[in-house]
């Protein structure tokens, strides 16, 4: 079994350091979501999105901003606007790997 305690101690730390951590927001969510703590997971997703949205407003060519958006897209099992946002962070950075493979994990959502 995981530690999902230990997890979210962490998150709980990288937030209280950055409030604006989409990224580790949306691991909390995910943690939450491990738990059954659905309702919490939902929460913690809509305010990464919220974030990340907010940073591409300020800058549309924020790659990681555009990246982390459609990580929690595709976490929420929203593929098609994860597809999306992992494109066009592509059309930025063509060669980033880590982009490339949520895009492959938002396909294989698609298929399901």
């Amino acid at each position: 079994m995981g530690r999902y305690e230990d997890a979210l101690a962490d998150f709980n730390r990288a937030i209280e350091i950055d409030e604006n951590n989409a990224y580790a927001i949306a691991n909390r969510g995910v943690t939450y979501l491990q738990i059954g703590r659905d309702q919490e997971a939902s929460a913690e997703f809509n305010r990464a999105l919220e974030i990340t949205n907010r940073r591409i407003e300020e800058n549309a060519g924020d790659f990681w901003a555009i990246a982390d958006r459609g990580r929690t897209y595709r976490l929420m099992g929203r593929f098609e606007e994860a597809i999306a946002d992992f494109r066009r962070a592509l059309d930025i950075d063509p060669n980033n790997a880590v982009v490339q493979t949520e895009l492959e994990k938002a396909q294989q959502g698609i298929r399901q």
